[in-house]
């Protein structure tokens, strides 16, 4: 209910009162543009998934966490956090010094700026939360590691197995230890 009707109440704000209006559009440099109305509608959305989501979060920790999910979930949020920031900061910076050297005219030209700032941005987010040691990429590390580490050829998997036949104790029979 609040994602839909927190951006009309914000429109309704906007629309009414002149300073809101301008602190928005100065906020988001975009003073003088006709049609800055339609901010209203993200950031309503936005204030409404942020409250929904501290309401599910508060119910959730008291129906099933009793204290314990927020405490334990709460280090990994941060994490995350600090490595959204850094990783955001990294992608803006590579953007603004390759800015210079790329032709803003040509549509790969543009695809390709947009693409180095964005591997650099994942980069550096990857790279911050290994080196904040996140439970999450170390599990997701090892199991890459596990995964492609021991690999063998199929060629190798198939004469392992004719070479050494697994053969159980119970698929010998008394007879067949008797003549042995």
């Amino acid at each position: 209910v609040l994602t839909i009707a927190l951006p009309y109440l914000f429109l309704k704000i906007f629309a009414q009162n002149a300073g809101f209006a301008y602190f928005i559009e100065k906020l988001f440099r975009v003073v003088g543009i006709p049609g800055t109305e339609v901010l209203m509608l993200p950031l309503g959305y936005m204030l409404g998934t942020i409250i929904n989501m501290l309401i599910f979060w508060i119910t959730f920790n008291r129906d099933f966490g009793e204290g314990k999910f927020t405490k334990n979930i709460s280090r990994t949020l941060w994490q995350s956090f600090e490595s959204a920031v850094i990783a955001g900061y990294m992608a803006y910076v590579t953007l603004n010094l390759v800015e210079p050297f790329i032709d803003q005219t040509k549509v790969l030209s543009v695809f390709m700026h947009g693409l180095l700032g964005g591997v650099v941005g994942l980069v550096s987010w990857a790279g911050v939360l290994f080196l904040l040691k996140n439970e999450e990429v170390i599990e997701v590390w090892a199991s890459f590691k596990r995964r492609f580490s021991s690999r063998k050829t199929p060629f190798e998997n198939i004469t392992e197995s004719v070479s050494n036949p697994i053969v159980s104790d119970s698929m010998i029979s008394e007879s067949d230890t008797a003549t042995h």
